[in-house]
């Protein structure tokens, strides 16, 4: 089938009554992992546990060593590849404790439409149940509870979902738009999958770790009527996991350097869309590179850097990405710089909601800026115990990087150590699929993830064992 189809599935929650579903539209060269992020937002999930893919009697999913069946690289698949033809269904699993099976049915084959973007969700019914709440017959005895004002678990179980849940709200609108937040769109763009000269020169230039500087990419013939092209290679899955000592897995970056030198507008918007890659897949290029393609493309991408810094529904690496990009782009051109300044400062001004961490680094961009005229903001969140002093040291230490106070008045304080990966790829970091330190940290950080799920279930129980005697 060609990549260029669009699949229509409906998605139920089986042995939920009434039934929970969704109508959603995908591309046919959607990758598994890639489906798993989008069931997750149109089922609401968080993504807490540990899932799976069933077609017949094979398993696709993260394999791991502990595997008691086998597991094929959800990564290395796409729709178009387990899909013979409409009205086949197969099932997604999640959360193994609580059981989460979904059945997919491809209820239709499209061409793409014009303009329109994928993934979209058409419709849909109900809300998706909380996570832990014990699977489809804990949903029904949740309900049950927080229906009932007399039932004895009636407060507990509000309390638990947050104070209210209403158990029929569905937005297919929302939907889209956490999708478009969390996972980006693009629309379909008719390709047989190869790459038009001279586009194609950038799969062979190579490990940019041994080009001391970036290559001069119009020189290749390269120009704004290329940004399509650019674009999709930038954002290419079967390139950014390829091999690690192969040329092509290299080729992302060359694209997205080549449309920074072309300060290419249409590339903002899906260039964004990586940013979540450095928390997902530890992919320090991203977190390193980008800013630089943004500080390049400088003025127009300030609105939009300002929109998905101020998201909460980006993670902390990707809001610390845009950070980043805003010191790129004031230091590349002093004429942005004082809107730059503003925009880092507007996020630091919602330091009480925003996390330590976050922060942190929003306090370190303006450092970088020399932002004296934000010292008052940056102050107050020190004041309020709102800065993690590891990344940016303590207040006095800011005042002396910002040439405000000539030495320490106080003794040094304590601090901890550095969170999470440094912002720039460490030396010999490879890319690509075989990059097995990285995959093992992220199934290290799903098993946690599991643990703590599994002892907050095992808590929930005894609490309830407590209130029955």
């Amino acid at each position: 089938m060609a990549k260029n189809e669009i699949y229509q599935i409906k998605v139920t929650l089986k042995d939920s009554k009434p039934p929970i579903w969704r109508r959603i539209q995908v591309r046919a060269d959607t990758k598994l992992n890639q489906l798993h992020l989008i069931l997750q937002v149109i089922m609401g999930w968080a993504d807490y546990h540990l899932h799976q893919f069933v077609v017949g009697e094979t398993y696709f999913g993260e394999p791991h060593p502990d595997d008691w069946h086998e597991v094929n690289d959800e990564r290395k698949v796409t729709l178009s590849q387990i899909v013979p033809r409409e009205g086949f269904k197969f099932i997604y699993e999640y959360d193994f404790g609580d059981d989460w099976r979904h059945e997919l049915l491809i209820e239709k084959i499209l061409p793409p439409e014009p303009g329109v973007e994928y993934p979209l969700c058409l419709k849909g019914k109900r809300a998706g149940p909380p996570e832990d709440v014990g699977g489809v017959w804990g949903y029904d005895d949740f309900l049950a509870a927080i229906k009932d004002p007399h039932h004895d678990e009636h407060q507990d179980m509000l309390e638990w979902v947050g104070g209210e849940f209403d158990p029929e709200a569905f937005d297919p609108d929302e939907v889209n738009a956490v999708l478009r937040q969390r996972l980006g769109t693009q629309p379909v763009v008719e390709t047989t999958g190869d790459y038009p000269a001279p586009v194609a020169q950038l799969l062979s230039l190579g490990d940019v770790r041994d080009q001391p500087q970036w290559a001069d990419y119009p020189a290749l013939g390269l120009t704004l009527e290329h940004t399509p092209d650019l674009i999709r290679m930038a954002l290419d899955e079967d390139l950014n996991w390829a091999d690690s000592d192969t040329d092509e897995v290299w080729a992302p970056i060359h694209a997205w350097r080549a449309l920074g030198q072309l300060r290419a507008e249409a590339a903002i918007e899906p260039l964004m869309s990586l940013f979540g890659r450095v928390d997902e897949f530890d992919d320090d290029w991203v977190g390193e590179d980008l800013p630089d393609v943004f500080g390049l493309i400088g003025r127009p991408a300030l609105e939009p850097l300002s929109r998905y810094l101020a998201n909460p529904d980006h993670s902390l690496w990707a809001r610390v990405t845009a950070a980043q990009s805003f010191v790129k782009i004031g230091r590349r051109h002093p004429e942005l710089r004082t809107q730059c300044v503003a925009a880092l400062t507007r996020q630091l001004e919602q330091f009480r909601e925003l996390s330590p961490s976050l922060n942190a680094f929003l306090v370190s961009s303006l450092i970088d800026l020399k932002a004296v005229e934000s010292a008052p903001v940056m102050e107050q969140a020190f004041a309020a115990g709102r800065v993690d002093i590891s990344v940016p040291g303590d207040w006095e230490d800011t005042q002396i990087e910002l040439g405000l106070l000539r030495e320490r008045q106080t003794p040094r304080p304590n601090y901890h150590e550095p969170l999470g990966r440094p912002l720039s790829p460490p030396v010999g970091k490879n890319r690509g699929g075989a990059d097995a330190q990285a995959k093992n940290k992220l199934k290290a950080q799903k098993k946690a993830k599991e643990k703590a799920r599994t002892k907050r279930k095992q808590q929930k129980k005894a609490r309830k064992k407590q209130r029955k005697r």
